[in-house]
C-alpha cells in the first residue's frame, strides 16, 4: 500500500471517530437533563447517601438503542469498568419514548470508591444482567464522594444543590455545608486568631521571619566588625613584638647586637708625612 492510501485511511478513521464523539456529546445534550447533559465529563459531583432527581427527556431513535421497539434498563457503572467492575441496577423496562424521571438515593460501596470515584449513568436494552459490549445511552460521567467530603467545583455545587435540595435531611447546600464545615468554639475560651493572607503565612509568622532576618544580619555585621578589628590590632602590634622578641634573644643568649656607627663629626684621611733624607732641609 502507498504513502497516499495510508494517509486517506488514517484521515478517514479520525474523521468518523470524531464524528462518532461529537455525535456521543450531542445526544447526551439533548437526553440528559439531570446529570445535565450539557456539561462535560466528570465535571460534576454528588455525593453518597444524597438522593439525585435523575431526569431525561424522551428518546425516540433507533440509534445505540431501538427505544422505538425495546423497553431499557436504567443502570450505575463505574466510568472505567476495566478498572473499576461496578454495576447496579436502578430501574428496569423503562418506555424511553417519554420522557422520565428517578429519585436515586446514591449507594456505592466504600471498596468501590476506594478504587475510582468516576461513575456513569447507562440506559441499556432491558437484559438479566449488566452486558458491556451492547449499545447504550450514557449520560455525562461524574464524580461521586462519600458522604462529608468538601466539594469545591462550581459546576458541582450547582448540581449538588438539586440533589439536596430533594433530600429530606438537607434541606439545602449552602445551610448544611455551612454548618458543618464552620468549627464551633467553644463559649468562654479565648481563641487567638491569626489572619492568613493568600501566600499561606499568617501575620504571625511573616513578622517571626523578619524578626530573625533582622537579627540574622546585625549578627553577621558583629562579626565583619570583629574581624576587621581585630586584623588592624594585630597589623599595628606586630613589629614591637618583633623588636621585642629580638631583644629578648640577645639578652637569653648572651650575644650582642650588631656594632652600630656612633654619631660624631667625620674626618677624612690625614696625610702622612715622608721621611726626610739626610742633608735636606726642611
Amino acid at each position: 500500500m502507498n504513502y497516499r492510501g495510508t494517509t486517506f485511511i488514517l484521515t478517514r478513521c479520525a474523521f468518523w471517530t470524531f464524528c462518532h464523539f461529537t455525535v456521543a456529546q450531542t445526544v447526551q445534550s439533548i437526553l440528559w437533563k439531570v446529570p445535565d447533559g450539557t456539561l462535560a465529563d466528570l465535571s460534576q459531583q454528588f455525593k453518597t447517601g444524597n438522593t439525585l432527581p435523575l431526569s431525561w427527556n424522551a428518546w425516540n431513535s433507533d440509534q445505540y438503542v431501538d427505544a422505538t421497539k425495546n423497553l431499557v434498563d436504567l443502570w450505575v457503572t463505574s466510568f472505567d469498568y476495566s478498572l473499576n467492575a461496578f454495576s447496579q441496577r436502578l430501574a428496569k423496562n423503562l418506555n424511553l419514548t417519554v420522557a422520565g424521571n428517578y429519585a436515586w438515593i446514591i449507594e456505592v460501596p466504600d471498596t468501590n470508591l476506594a478504587v475510582s470515584a468516576k461513575y456513569v449513568l447507562r440506559f441499556k436494552e432491558a437484559a438479566s444482567s449488566f452486558e458491556l459490549g451492547t449499545g447504550e445511552l450514557s449520560s455525562p460521567g461524574f464524580i461521586i464522594l462519600r458522604a462529608g467530603t468538601s466539594t469545591f467545583s462550581a459546576s458541582s455545587t450547582r448540581i449538588s444543590s438539586i440533589s439536596i435540595s430533594s433530600s429530606p435531611i438537607s434541606p439545602s447546600l449552602s445551610s448544611s455545608s455551612l454548618a458543618s464545615s464552620t468549627p464551633s468554639t467553644p463559649t468562654g475560651t479565648p481563641v487567638s486568631q491569626e489572619t492568613s493572607e493568600p501566600g499561606g503565612l499568617t501575620t504571625g509568622s511573616k513578622a517571626g521571619i523578619g524578626i530573625g532576618v533582622s537579627l540574622g544580619f546585625l549578627v553577621l555585621c558583629g562579626l565583619i566588625y570583629i574581624f576587621f578589628v581585630k586584623r588592624r590590632r594585630t597589623k599595628y602590634s606586630a613589629p614591637a613584638e618583633t623588636r621585642q622578641s629580638e631583644d629578648t634573644g640577645y639578652k637569653k643568649y648572651g650575644s650582642t647586637p650588631n656594632p652600630a656607627e656612633l654619631v660624631g663629626f667625620s674626618h677624612g684621611p690625614s696625610e702622612l708625612e715622608a721621611p726626610r733624607e739626610p742633608g735636606t732641609r726642611k
